[in-house]
């Protein structure tokens, strides 16, 4: 399966009516991963601060992970 991204309001691309209803489950479960991925994220880099007050988020960082 593939996700086709695509960055328009709703009527400029001329969604039909039928297909709306699986468009926003879609962008929920988009955003509900976002959510999530962030909040782990942010549950790990505070977990290594309560490990090493010195934790320096930069070392675990790439540029294929931003």
């Amino acid at each position: 399966d593939h996700i086709l991204s695509v960055k328009s309001s709703i009527c400029s691309i001329d969604w039909r009516e039928e297909h709306c209803e699986r468009l926003l489950e879609v962008v929920d479960i988009a955003h509900a991963t976002t959510v999530h991925t962030f909040a782990f994220s942010k549950c790990i880099f505070l977990n290594e601060l309560q490990i090493n007050q010195v934790f320096d988020i930069t070392m675990i960082l790439s540029s294929r992970f931003l």
